[in-house]
Protein backbone atom coordinates (compact mmCIF):
# COMPACT_ATOMS: atom_id res chain seq x y z
CA UNK A 1 0.00 0.00 0.00
CA UNK A 2 1.26 3.78 -0.80
CA UNK A 3 0.16 4.48 3.28
CA UNK A 4 1.21 3.00 6.27
CA UNK A 5 -1.13 1.77 8.58
CA UNK A 6 -1.03 2.82 12.36
CA UNK A 7 -0.84 -0.15 14.71
CA UNK A 8 -2.19 -2.54 11.64
CA UNK A 9 -2.19 -5.73 14.49
CA UNK A 10 -4.69 -4.00 17.08
CA UNK A 11 -6.93 -1.48 14.82
CA UNK A 12 -10.09 -0.08 16.91
CA UNK A 13 -13.35 -1.38 16.47
CA UNK A 14 -16.94 -0.41 16.67
CA UNK A 15 -17.81 -1.26 19.35
CA UNK A 16 -14.71 -0.60 21.43
CA UNK A 17 -15.14 -3.65 22.96
CA UNK A 18 -16.03 -6.86 21.60
CA UNK A 19 -19.41 -8.30 21.99
CA UNK A 20 -18.56 -11.93 23.94
CA UNK A 21 -20.74 -14.74 21.71
CA UNK A 22 -18.86 -17.62 23.56
CA UNK A 23 -16.43 -17.64 26.50
CA UNK A 24 -13.50 -19.52 26.44
CA UNK A 25 -14.86 -23.03 26.00
CA UNK A 26 -13.36 -26.46 25.59
CA UNK A 27 -13.74 -27.39 22.12
CA UNK A 28 -16.47 -29.88 20.89
CA UNK A 29 -17.80 -31.13 17.89
CA UNK A 30 -20.51 -28.76 17.87
CA UNK A 31 -20.85 -25.97 19.88
CA UNK A 32 -23.47 -23.23 19.55
CA UNK A 33 -23.38 -19.43 21.11
CA UNK A 34 -24.67 -18.15 24.20
CA UNK A 35 -24.73 -14.75 23.41
CA UNK A 36 -25.89 -13.76 19.28
CA UNK A 37 -24.43 -11.25 17.22
CA UNK A 38 -26.12 -7.97 17.13
CA UNK A 39 -28.61 -6.95 14.64
CA UNK A 40 -27.50 -5.61 11.43
CA UNK A 41 -24.91 -8.46 11.69
CA UNK A 42 -21.37 -8.87 12.88
CA UNK A 43 -17.89 -10.14 12.02
CA UNK A 44 -16.58 -12.97 14.14
CA UNK A 45 -13.50 -13.28 16.08
CA UNK A 46 -12.19 -17.07 16.86
CA UNK A 47 -9.46 -17.38 19.46
CA UNK A 48 -7.84 -21.10 20.19
CA UNK A 49 -5.56 -21.49 22.86
CA UNK A 50 -3.94 -24.71 24.28
CA UNK A 51 -4.94 -27.26 20.94
CA UNK A 52 -2.02 -30.02 20.70
CA UNK A 53 -3.38 -30.40 17.09
CA UNK A 54 -4.29 -28.55 14.08
CA UNK A 55 -7.81 -28.85 12.80
CA UNK A 56 -10.65 -26.68 11.24
CA UNK A 57 -13.85 -24.55 12.47
CA UNK A 58 -17.12 -24.69 10.87
CA UNK A 59 -19.45 -21.24 10.83
CA UNK A 60 -23.40 -21.89 9.81
CA UNK A 61 -25.93 -18.88 9.97
CA UNK A 62 -27.34 -16.59 8.44
CA UNK A 63 -26.46 -12.63 6.95
CA UNK A 64 -27.61 -9.66 7.56
CA UNK A 65 -30.64 -10.47 4.45
CA UNK A 66 -31.42 -13.58 6.15
CA UNK A 67 -29.94 -15.89 3.66
CA UNK A 68 -27.83 -19.11 4.58
CA UNK A 69 -24.00 -18.72 5.09
CA UNK A 70 -21.32 -20.81 6.26
CA UNK A 71 -17.70 -21.42 5.99
CA UNK A 72 -14.82 -23.03 7.17
CA UNK A 73 -11.83 -22.10 8.69
CA UNK A 74 -8.64 -23.71 8.52
CA UNK A 75 -6.76 -23.43 11.87
CA UNK A 76 -3.25 -24.52 11.58
CA UNK A 77 -1.42 -22.21 8.84
CA UNK A 78 2.14 -22.22 9.97
CA UNK A 79 2.34 -18.43 8.22
CA UNK A 80 -0.29 -17.11 10.19
CA UNK A 81 1.98 -18.50 13.70
CA UNK A 82 -1.10 -20.68 13.98
CA UNK A 83 0.81 -23.76 15.78
CA UNK A 84 -1.47 -26.73 16.24
CA UNK A 85 -4.20 -24.20 15.33
CA UNK A 86 -3.35 -21.91 18.24
CA UNK A 87 -4.11 -18.40 17.31
CA UNK A 88 -6.93 -15.57 16.31
CA UNK A 89 -9.21 -16.11 13.31
CA UNK A 90 -11.80 -13.72 11.67
CA UNK A 91 -15.12 -15.10 9.93
CA UNK A 92 -15.50 -14.14 6.45
CA UNK A 93 -18.95 -13.78 6.92
CA UNK A 94 -20.93 -11.37 8.36
CA UNK A 95 -23.65 -13.01 10.53
CA UNK A 96 -26.80 -11.84 11.93
CA UNK A 97 -26.78 -15.28 13.67
CA UNK A 98 -25.43 -18.32 14.11
CA UNK A 99 -27.15 -21.44 14.05
CA UNK A 100 -27.54 -23.61 17.34
CA UNK A 101 -25.00 -26.05 16.96
CA UNK A 102 -23.58 -24.29 14.02
CA UNK A 103 -20.01 -23.98 15.27
CA UNK A 104 -18.34 -27.40 14.04
CA UNK A 105 -14.98 -28.77 14.70
CA UNK A 106 -12.44 -31.00 13.93
CA UNK A 107 -9.10 -31.66 15.15
CA UNK A 108 -7.83 -28.82 17.65
CA UNK A 109 -7.03 -31.64 20.68
CA UNK A 110 -7.28 -30.44 24.19
CA UNK A 111 -8.08 -26.73 23.03
CA UNK A 112 -10.18 -24.07 23.99
CA UNK A 113 -12.09 -21.88 21.79
CA UNK A 114 -13.62 -18.03 22.30
CA UNK A 115 -15.88 -16.01 19.88
CA UNK A 116 -16.45 -12.64 20.27
CA UNK A 117 -17.99 -10.42 17.35
CA UNK A 118 -17.81 -6.58 16.24
CA UNK A 119 -19.37 -4.35 13.77
CA UNK A 120 -16.19 -2.75 12.15
CA UNK A 121 -12.60 -2.23 12.78
CA UNK A 122 -10.96 2.05 12.27
CA UNK A 123 -7.51 2.35 10.38
CA UNK A 124 -5.54 5.04 10.52
CA UNK A 125 -3.66 5.80 7.69
CA UNK A 126 -0.08 8.01 7.01
CA UNK A 127 2.24 8.41 5.02
CA UNK A 128 5.12 6.11 5.09
CA UNK A 129 9.01 5.87 4.30
CA UNK A 130 8.42 2.66 2.84
CA UNK A 131 6.55 1.52 -0.03
CA UNK A 132 3.84 -1.84 0.83
CA UNK A 133 3.93 -4.24 -2.01
CA UNK A 134 0.96 -6.61 -2.48
CA UNK A 135 0.20 -9.58 -4.32
CA UNK A 136 -3.25 -9.49 -6.47
CA UNK A 137 -6.01 -11.63 -7.76
CA UNK A 138 -8.68 -12.00 -9.90
CA UNK A 139 -11.20 -14.27 -11.95
CA UNK A 140 -12.08 -12.09 -15.52
CA UNK A 141 -14.61 -14.81 -16.81
CA UNK A 142 -11.86 -16.47 -19.12
CA UNK A 143 -8.70 -16.81 -16.92
CA UNK A 144 -7.80 -16.82 -13.61
CA UNK A 145 -4.69 -14.60 -12.98
CA UNK A 146 -2.15 -13.25 -9.86
CA UNK A 147 -0.10 -10.69 -10.02
CA UNK A 148 2.53 -10.23 -7.72
CA UNK A 149 4.81 -7.38 -6.81
CA UNK A 150 2.39 -5.25 -7.12
CA UNK A 151 2.54 -1.31 -6.09
CA UNK A 152 0.34 1.33 -6.44
CA UNK A 153 1.53 4.58 -7.01
CA UNK A 154 -1.33 7.17 -7.69
CA UNK A 155 -4.55 6.79 -5.92
CA UNK A 156 -7.70 9.39 -6.88
CA UNK A 157 -10.73 9.54 -5.13
CA UNK A 158 -13.47 11.68 -7.40
CA UNK A 159 -16.71 12.59 -5.89
CA UNK A 160 -19.70 14.97 -6.62
CA UNK A 161 -22.54 15.74 -5.31
CA UNK A 162 -24.45 14.33 -7.78
CA UNK A 163 -22.44 11.01 -8.73
CA UNK A 164 -20.78 7.90 -7.08
CA UNK A 165 -17.40 7.87 -5.01
CA UNK A 166 -14.87 6.72 -6.56
CA UNK A 167 -11.63 5.26 -6.06
CA UNK A 168 -9.15 4.96 -8.96
CA UNK A 169 -5.65 3.52 -8.53
CA UNK A 170 -3.09 3.02 -10.87
CA UNK A 171 0.90 1.25 -10.15
CA UNK A 172 3.26 -1.26 -11.54
CA UNK A 173 3.27 -4.91 -11.06
CA UNK A 174 6.48 -7.55 -11.33
CA UNK A 175 4.00 -10.39 -13.78
CA UNK A 176 0.46 -11.30 -15.07
CA UNK A 177 0.30 -15.08 -14.56
CA UNK A 178 -2.60 -17.23 -15.06
CA UNK A 179 -3.58 -19.74 -12.47
CA UNK A 180 -4.53 -23.61 -13.27
CA UNK A 181 -3.94 -25.43 -16.51
CA UNK A 182 -3.02 -23.49 -19.38
CA UNK A 183 -3.94 -25.36 -22.52
CA UNK A 184 -7.35 -24.93 -21.37
CA UNK A 185 -9.32 -22.20 -23.21
CA UNK A 186 -11.00 -20.63 -21.29
CA UNK A 187 -10.64 -21.41 -17.86
CA UNK A 188 -14.52 -20.97 -16.79
CA UNK A 189 -14.04 -22.04 -13.73
CA UNK A 190 -12.31 -19.52 -10.67
CA UNK A 191 -9.15 -20.26 -9.53
CA UNK A 192 -8.57 -17.64 -7.12
CA UNK A 193 -9.16 -17.89 -3.25
CA UNK A 194 -13.02 -17.28 -2.67
CA UNK A 195 -13.97 -15.19 -0.53
CA UNK A 196 -17.86 -13.94 0.94
CA UNK A 197 -19.11 -11.35 -0.70
CA UNK A 198 -19.36 -8.46 1.50
CA UNK A 199 -22.63 -6.39 2.25
CA UNK A 200 -20.47 -2.81 1.81
CA UNK A 201 -22.57 -1.13 -1.03
CA UNK A 202 -21.11 1.76 -3.54
CA UNK A 203 -20.77 5.53 -1.59
CA UNK A 204 -22.87 8.39 -2.80
CA UNK A 205 -20.74 10.93 -3.11
CA UNK A 206 -24.12 13.44 -1.67
CA UNK A 207 -23.72 11.64 1.59
CA UNK A 208 -20.31 13.25 1.89
CA UNK A 209 -19.40 16.22 5.06
CA UNK A 210 -16.96 18.53 4.90
CA UNK A 211 -15.27 20.98 7.48
CA UNK A 212 -12.66 23.81 6.99
CA UNK A 213 -10.99 24.57 10.16
CA UNK A 214 -7.85 27.07 11.19
CA UNK A 215 -4.75 24.91 11.05
CA UNK A 216 -4.45 26.37 15.40
CA UNK A 217 -7.81 24.49 15.89
CA UNK A 218 -9.47 21.38 15.96
CA UNK A 219 -10.42 19.59 12.35
CA UNK A 220 -13.55 18.44 11.61
CA UNK A 221 -15.45 21.08 13.87
CA UNK A 222 -16.69 24.11 11.47
CA UNK A 223 -18.89 22.75 8.91
CA UNK A 224 -18.52 24.15 5.17
CA UNK A 225 -21.37 24.05 3.08
CA UNK A 226 -20.17 25.24 -0.08
CA UNK A 227 -18.24 22.09 -1.82
CA UNK A 228 -19.93 20.86 -4.76
CA UNK A 229 -17.30 18.16 -5.93
CA UNK A 230 -14.02 17.81 -5.97
CA UNK A 231 -10.66 15.23 -6.19
CA UNK A 232 -8.50 14.06 -4.12
CA UNK A 233 -5.24 12.94 -5.35
CA UNK A 234 -1.97 10.60 -3.81
CA UNK A 235 0.82 10.21 -6.16
CA UNK A 236 4.21 8.38 -5.39
CA UNK A 237 6.30 7.81 -8.16
CA UNK A 238 7.87 4.07 -8.38
CA UNK A 239 10.08 2.65 -10.75
CA UNK A 240 10.58 -1.00 -10.56
CA UNK A 241 14.66 -1.71 -10.23
CA UNK A 242 16.20 -4.74 -12.22
CA UNK A 243 19.07 -5.73 -10.84
CA UNK A 244 21.69 -8.40 -11.79
CA UNK A 245 20.06 -11.58 -10.70
CA UNK A 246 19.63 -13.27 -13.97
CA UNK A 247 15.74 -12.40 -14.09
CA UNK A 248 13.90 -10.12 -16.39
CA UNK A 249 11.35 -8.97 -14.18
CA UNK A 250 12.03 -6.42 -11.49
CA UNK A 251 13.35 -7.36 -8.27
CA UNK A 252 13.27 -4.09 -5.99
CA UNK A 253 10.98 -1.03 -6.15
CA UNK A 254 12.33 2.52 -5.51
CA UNK A 255 9.89 5.64 -5.08
CA UNK A 256 9.98 8.99 -5.28
CA UNK A 257 8.19 11.91 -2.93
CA UNK A 258 4.57 11.60 -2.03
CA UNK A 259 2.18 14.52 -2.71
CA UNK A 260 -1.46 14.91 -1.74
CA UNK A 261 -3.31 17.31 -3.74
CA UNK A 262 -7.14 18.64 -3.47
CA UNK A 263 -9.47 20.14 -6.55
CA UNK A 264 -12.55 21.31 -6.06
CA UNK A 265 -15.38 23.18 -7.18
CA UNK A 266 -17.50 25.50 -4.25
CA UNK A 267 -20.37 27.80 -4.62
CA UNK A 268 -18.68 31.25 -4.50
CA UNK A 269 -21.04 32.83 -1.87
CA UNK A 270 -18.90 34.65 0.43
CA UNK A 271 -15.13 35.78 0.30
CA UNK A 272 -14.14 33.73 3.52
CA UNK A 273 -12.15 31.46 1.48
CA UNK A 274 -10.58 33.68 -0.87
CA UNK A 275 -8.55 35.74 1.81
CA UNK A 276 -7.07 32.39 3.23
CA UNK A 277 -6.13 32.24 -0.47
CA UNK A 278 -4.87 35.61 -0.49
CA UNK A 279 -3.18 35.50 2.73
CA UNK A 280 -1.49 32.32 2.41
CA UNK A 281 -3.08 30.34 4.81
CA UNK A 282 -3.10 26.40 6.02
CA UNK A 283 -6.03 25.49 7.09
CA UNK A 284 -7.27 21.83 7.91
CA UNK A 285 -9.47 20.48 5.62
CA UNK A 286 -11.81 16.95 6.49
CA UNK A 287 -13.97 15.04 4.08
CA UNK A 288 -16.38 12.70 6.24
CA UNK A 289 -17.93 9.99 3.16
CA UNK A 290 -20.77 7.83 4.96
CA UNK A 291 -21.78 4.50 3.75
CA UNK A 292 -24.33 1.71 5.18
CA UNK A 293 -24.77 1.70 8.88
CA UNK A 294 -22.81 -1.27 10.34
CA UNK A 295 -24.67 -1.12 13.74
CA UNK A 296 -25.10 0.57 16.95
CA UNK A 297 -24.94 4.19 15.73
CA UNK A 298 -21.67 3.21 13.51
CA UNK A 299 -21.57 3.86 10.24
CA UNK A 300 -19.06 2.97 7.13
CA UNK A 301 -16.85 5.80 6.74
CA UNK A 302 -13.98 7.35 5.37
CA UNK A 303 -12.31 10.46 6.30
CA UNK A 304 -10.00 12.78 4.98
CA UNK A 305 -7.88 15.35 7.12
CA UNK A 306 -5.43 17.56 5.20
CA UNK A 307 -3.80 20.39 6.25
CA UNK A 308 -4.36 22.26 3.10
CA UNK A 309 -2.75 25.28 1.87
CA UNK A 310 -4.43 26.65 -2.18
CA UNK A 311 -2.11 27.25 -5.01
CA UNK A 312 -5.50 28.76 -7.43
CA UNK A 313 -8.45 29.83 -6.63
CA UNK A 314 -10.42 30.85 -9.63
CA UNK A 315 -14.20 32.88 -10.08
CA UNK A 316 -16.28 31.94 -12.36
CA UNK A 317 -19.39 34.49 -13.13
CA UNK A 318 -21.49 34.73 -16.27
CA UNK A 319 -25.27 35.81 -16.16
CA UNK A 320 -26.07 32.56 -17.43
CA UNK A 321 -24.76 30.58 -14.29
CA UNK A 322 -27.39 30.22 -11.14
CA UNK A 323 -24.77 31.33 -9.13
CA UNK A 324 -20.88 32.11 -8.99
CA UNK A 325 -18.60 29.42 -8.60
CA UNK A 326 -14.79 29.04 -7.51
CA UNK A 327 -12.23 26.65 -8.44
CA UNK A 328 -9.59 26.26 -6.01
CA UNK A 329 -6.51 23.29 -6.21
CA UNK A 330 -4.35 23.33 -3.60
CA UNK A 331 -1.74 20.64 -1.73
CA UNK A 332 -1.55 19.02 1.60
CA UNK A 333 1.40 20.54 3.41
CA UNK A 334 2.89 18.45 6.75
CA UNK A 335 1.59 19.44 9.88
CA UNK A 336 2.84 18.35 13.44
CA UNK A 337 -1.13 18.60 14.84
CA UNK A 338 -1.89 15.19 12.75
CA UNK A 339 1.76 14.23 12.29
CA UNK A 340 2.11 14.05 8.63
CA UNK A 341 0.38 15.87 5.28
CA UNK A 342 -2.68 13.68 5.51
CA UNK A 343 -4.54 10.78 7.11
CA UNK A 344 -7.18 8.74 6.26
CA UNK A 345 -9.28 6.94 8.65
CA UNK A 346 -11.40 3.96 7.55
CA UNK A 347 -14.32 2.43 9.29
CA UNK A 348 -15.90 -0.97 7.63
CA UNK A 349 -16.50 -4.29 8.09
CA UNK A 350 -13.40 -5.91 6.61
CA UNK A 351 -10.27 -6.92 8.76
CA UNK A 352 -7.52 -9.38 7.00
CA UNK A 353 -8.92 -12.62 6.58
CA UNK A 354 -7.64 -16.36 7.57
CA UNK A 355 -8.77 -17.78 3.82
CA UNK A 356 -11.31 -20.56 3.99
CA UNK A 357 -10.24 -24.44 3.39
Amino acid sequence: MLNSVTNPSTPTTSPGSPVTCLAATAVAASMSLTTQPTAPGMKLILVVAASTAVGTIGIAGKDVFGNNISETITAGITALGAVNGNATYYSSNIYSLVNASGITTTGLTSGTLAITAVFAWNRNFLPAISTFTQTLEWFTGSESATVPFTDLSEYEFDFDVQKEFVLKCKGIAQDRLPIGNRSTTPLTVSQVVALSQQVDRPDASWACQVFIDPISGTPGTTSFGSMLNGKIKITQPTEGVHSLQNKQVYTQVARGKWEITLDAKLIYDNILQLEQFRQDNKQYVQLNFYGRSVGSNSLQQVTFIIPFKFQTFAVTSTPSMKFPEADIAGIGEYDPGIGASYKMTWNNSVQAPNYTS
